[in-house]
């Protein structure tokens, strides 16, 4: 058997056992994570933004439909920034 044959033997069974999956489901994670930002932050990164703009959308945010892209962790507020440009994408 030669290496090539094994290396491909091994990789089957390690999707078997859903190993693969799991890791790449980890990387996938892991990026979705580093996405979500606390509200500074993520007005020092989108510096067209005001954060008293964004401090009257979060708290209307059940009504413009901004609680999808918003999590709230104790008193922190999370934004997540794909989320929120679809959001601008939709809104109004």
């Amino acid at each position: 058997m030669n290496t090539a044959t094994k290396s491909q033997i091994k990789e089957a069974s390690l999707r078997n056992l859903g190993q693969i999956s799991e890791s790449n489901n980890a990387q996938i994670f892991l990026d979705n994570l580093n996405s979500w930002k606390p509200l500074d932050r993520f007005v020092q990164d989108h510096d067209q933004f005001q954060l008293s703009q964004l401090r009257w959308l979060l708290r209307n945010r059940k009504r413009n439909g901004l609680d999808k892209v918003v999590r709230k962790i104790g008193k922190r507020i999370y934004i997540h920034d794909q989320l929120f440009a679809d959001w601008m994408l939709k809104s109004d």
